[in-house]
Parts: structure tokens; C-alpha cells; sequence
């Protein structure tokens, strides 16, 4: 296993300002009361309200780059890395980076879903994009909205999860500094796939009213058009 010399410099973290209780909860599931606190061992979760996913994001990824003593132009590249996507296309990363006012900004966007272990994942991948030296700086994001798609009449699991987000800017250690990724491993057993899934929204089960693709040729072509001269320049 490759040791990584990657240090984390800033971590943030965004929580909506609605509060629900586990009492809240117990009358919401008509149990008797302390039932949920018993179960899932959590008082309060944050729920959102007009919040999307990216704005959350955002908010977490400026939180992290504000303790970083950095601004968004010493970053590289953007990575969301969440289960929850705020829609099938464009990726999450991308409203991210648009929700912080960046969007003329170049930056690589994109997302690494690993459902709940969507951060390791993408700690692990991009700590050798770091290390590698691909990129300096990469600001990881990761941004939660359980509460709207849980299912009620699964109790145990509907009071476990709360959304919120966070974020963290990794960049390269130095050889005298003592932090580093010594180890990684993951393991993947499909047979259990469909035990935690959201069907829904994909190629297989389309919410087709919602869901369609709705590109905009011309303008996508204008805007490449005015880009890629200096994109390629640049890469000269």
C-alpha cells in the first residue's frame, strides 16, 4: 500500500437552521416516547428547508477554505462527494462550484459516489491525484438530503438520518511533516445492493416529467466556442 504524504489544512461545515428532536420524531412515528433516542442515540437532526444540496455545499466548502486562510482561486479541483445527488445531470460538484460564484472559473468539477462512503472514497482517490501531483489543492464536499426521499414506515432507519454538509481542502504534506495516509482498503459485496438503494431517477425506473434531458445545442456550442481557443492555448 503506497503511502501518501496529504495533510487536510481546512475543514467547514453547513447545518440548516431547522431542528427536529427525537421527540419530535416519536410523535411523527407513534411510538412511546424516548423510543427514538433509545434506537438511534442521536437528540436532533437538521433538516432542510428552501436548502438544495449545492447551496449547503457551498456554504460548507467556503467554511473550509475561510479556515484554510485560503480563497477558491488556490484551489484546483472541486469533488463532490455524496450519496444524496441534487439531480441526475449536471453532477453536484458542478452546482457546487456555481453556488460559490465560481462558475466562470475553470476549476475541474466532478463527483465521486460511493453511496455512505462517498468522503472516504473520494479522500482516498484524489489523496493520489495529490500526491501525484495533478493537483495542489482539491476542495472534497460532501452534502446531504436524507430527509426528503425517507420512507416512514421504516422506522429504525427514517430516525437515523438528518442532511447537512461539510467540506475539507487536502493538499500535499511535506517530507518533515508527520501527516500522511499510511493505509486504505475497501471491499465491495453487490449481493447486498439492493438492501439500501434509491430506484428512482436513473435510466432503469425514469421519472420521465422530471427527469428528461434538456440540452441547449446552440448555446452549449456558443459557449464552448468562446472557451476552447484559449482551453488549447493554454494545454500548448
Amino acid at each position: 500500500m503506497q503511502v501518501r504524504k496529504i495533510k487536510i489544512v481546512g475543514t467547514g461545515k453547513y447545518l440548516p437552521e431547522q431542528v427536529i428532536t427525537a421527540e419530535d420524531i416519536d410523535k411523527k412515528l407513534g411510538v412511546p416516547s424516548g423510543w427514538v433516542l433509545k434506537k438511534t442515540d442521536v437528540r436532533v437532526r437538521h433538516v432542510v428547508q428552501d436548502e438544495t444540496a449545492s447551496l449547503m455545499g457551498a456554504r460548507a466548502a467556503e467554511a473550509a477554505l475561510e479556515d484554510a486562510g485560503l480563497t477558491f482561486s488556490d484551489i484546483d479541483c472541486l469533488v463532490s462527494t455524496s450519496g444524496t445527488v441534487e439531480q441526475s445531470i449536471p453532477c453536484t460538484a458542478s452546482l457546487i462550484q456555481k453556488a460559490l460564484g465560481q462558475e466562470h472559473s475553470g476549476v475541474p468539477a466532478f463527483d465521486i459516489n460511493s453511496t455512505c462512503l462517498s468522503f472516504l472514497t473520494g479522500l482516498d482517490v484524489m489523496s493520489y491525484m495529490v500526491a501525484a501531483g495533478r493537483y495542489q489543492r482539491v476542495l472534497l464536499v460532501a452534502s446531504e438530503i436524507a430527509s426528503i426521499g425517507l420512507d416512514w414506515s421504516h422506522k429504525e432507519s427514517a430516525a437515523l438520518f438528518g442532511d447537512g454538509a461539510a467540506a475539507v481542502v487536502i493538499s500535499r504534506a511535506e517530507e518533515d511533516e508527520p501527516s500522511q495516509i499510511i493505509c486504505s482498503s475497501m471491499q465491495t459485496f453487490s449481493a447486498g445492493a439492493h438492501l439500501s438503494q434509491i430506484r428512482g431517477g436513473g435510466t432503469k425506473i425514469h421519472r420521465r416529467h422530471t427527469d428528461q434531458l434538456e440540452p441547449d445545442g446552440r448555446a452549449i456550442y456558443k459557449m464552448a466556442s468562446q472557451i476552447m481557443p484559449d482551453f488549447v492555448r493554454w494545454q500548448i
